[in-house]
């Protein structure tokens, strides 16, 4: 039995009460966002994830927003973040 992508999203929204989008990855509602947004977005970003990223991603994908300043947020570009999470 093959099913449609539409009639996959349905069938999530009816089993679990919440709208699911299928497609590439995630969609990110602006270019770069801070670690409080992505974690508020839930599943699959963990702070593991943001973690790893910021200890081993390089400076395409998470940066602080001031370097010079030592409790500066870091700030991440979400689709080379997407890039990123999909590889590792």
């Amino acid at each position: 039995m093959v099913i449609t992508i539409r009639e996959a999203e349905r069938l999530l929204k009816q089993c679990t009460g919440k709208t699911y989008r299928i497609g590439d990855g995630l969609a990110y509602p602006k270019p770069f966002m801070t670690r409080k947004e992505l974690l508020d977005m839930g599943d699959p970003i963990t702070p593991s994830l943001l973690d790893r990223a910021e200890a081993y991603a390089g400076e395409n994908v998470c940066r602080k927003n001031n370097p010079m300043k030592r409790n500066s947020k870091y700030i991440y570009n979400t689709a080379e973040f997407e890039r990123w999470r999909k590889k590792h």
